[in-house]
């Protein structure tokens, strides 16, 4: 799995949730079809009367999700731009091509009220829930970034030894200490977070695994 891949299945998915947030702190979501995806970044259509329109010229920042057949979820954390007003025509005219059905919903002149957003920088997080031990990954598109992310050890934990240090990064990062936790992934056959996060364990020492709280922001 990488990036590539990861945008080839958002095409083949082909409707999109777009998730921000308004002026007045209030979350947003709308279901967007009218993409097109190039070879490094994707674009998307909207009226530019909608609020919609307007959340994404005063700030852009919009999250995107999508979740296939196959138990798979990706989502996408970006910053949408406004297409220059040179390539506006060319963009437009390109998704109509490629989604005909936006003719009848602004035909004729109508289509000029519209305007086209760009995604060319992301982090892209691919979960996979549909395989044992379920895989989840973080790429990035462009010149995104990751964020990190993971369990947080609260004061409920009952500070079973010195590997309490690594626990926080246990199963988000399997190569780099999987040598420090080779007893769990041999006893109990996982190396995920929601595996090893939810398992019943029976011992006092393996069970504070389960008094984490998830800080997945």
């Amino acid at each position: 799995m990488d990036a590539k891949t990861c945008m080839e299945k958002l095409k083949l998915v082909g409707v999109l949730s777009f998730a921000m947030v308004d002026s007045k702190g209030n979350p947003q979501i709308r279901c967007i079809s009218a993409i097109h995806f190039d070879k490094e970044s994707f674009y998307f259509f909207t009226a530019r009367g909608k609020n919609f329109c307007k959340e994404l010229l005063e700030n852009g920042k919009v999250q995107i999700l999508a979740y296939t057949r196959f138990k798979e979820m990706i989502r996408l954390s970006a910053k949408a731009e406004c297409v220059p007003e040179s390539d506006q025509k060319e963009k437009i005219n390109t998704i109509f091509a490629e989604q005909p059905y936006l003719s009848n919903v602004y035909p004729g002149d109508t289509q000029k009220i519209g305007i086209v957003f760009e995604i060319k920088n992301a982090e892209i997080e691919y979960f996979n829930l549909g395989v044992k031990p379920i895989f989840r990954e973080s790429y990035t598109l462009g010149k995104g970034t990751l964020s990190e992310k993971g369990y947080v050890i609260t004061d409920s934990c009952i500070g079973c030894g010195s590997r309490s240090f690594y626990l926080r990064r246990f199963f988000l990062c399997r190569k780099e200490i999987s040598g420090v936790f080779s007893d769990f992934e041999e006893k109990y056959g996982f190396y995920d977070m929601y595996s090893g996060g939810f398992y019943p364990y029976k011992t006092p020492e393996e069970s504070c695994i389960r008094n984490w709280n998830v800080n997945m922001a």
